[in-house]
């Protein structure tokens, strides 16, 4: 008989939910940490090599970017992505001395592959892409039991869910299929292990970024 509060934003297993799905806070607590372990590491640089800053990125700044980054896939708030994409390019720049401050994505593709590192829009997507491949992989989720192949069409294909609301063209599912009908064809099925995908992903995340153009459309 104890009376639960209505509240405006809570936070769950490290992640701030907000009553309206925004995850503004959220974004807000990322570029807080990011810009924290940013600053404490730019004025230790000199006690690393060039060769070594990489790492220090990959250790300390890019796990706070991939927590939970399906969360934050699709940000309705351009503000937020604003955001995240200036702290990214800030750290950047802080830490590996690399300037992709209002490049395009493929000119900063360019600059970073070298250290081995994706743009951050690359990356939720990179991200993305390996999270439905283990749900559909692993085949141990009540989840997965939706991503099922039935399409008597098209050999590799997935059946679409009926959408009866624009909304629902947005979900999780919905998409997750249309990047399995997109993708994931035979060889790709076959694979032992998901460091294959991951190499094949890197290796050709330019064409699957631009051939998923769905992830960063707002919903009419």
């Amino acid at each position: 008989n104890e009376i639960i509060n209505f509240t405006n934003e809570v936070k769950i297993l490290g992640v701030i939910v907000d009553n309206k799905l925004k995850f503004k806070a959220q974004t807000v607590n990322i570029c807080k940490k990011v810009n924290s372990k940013a600053f404490q590491l730019a004025k230790s640089l000199y006690l690393f090599t060039d060769k070594f800053r990489p790492n220090l990125f990959k250790i300390f700044i890019q796990p706070h970017f991939d927590y939970c980054s399906t969360l934050i896939q699709y940000l309705p708030d351009k503000t937020n992505r604003d955001r995240l994409d200036n702290c990214f390019a800030k750290t950047v720049r802080r830490i590996l001395k690399i300037n992709i401050y209002n490049l395009a994505i493929k000119e900063q593709y360019e600059l970073l592959k070298e250290h081995n590192i994706l743009p951050l829009q690359y990356r939720l997507f990179f991200r993305f892409c390996t999270f439905v491949f283990n749900i559909k992989k692993n085949n141990n989720s009540s989840l997965c039991s939706k991503l099922h192949k039935n399409n008597p069409t098209n050999r590799h294909g997935y059946s679409l869910p009926k959408a009866n609301t624009n909304f629902e063209h947005f979900s999780f599912i919905y998409i997750s299929l249309k990047l399995l009908n997109e993708f994931i064809d035979e060889r790709l099925e076959k694979q032992d292990s998901i460091l294959n995908f991951k190499k094949f992903l890197h290796i050709n995340i330019i064409t699957l970024f631009l051939k998923s153009q769905i992830f960063w459309m707002k919903p009419p």
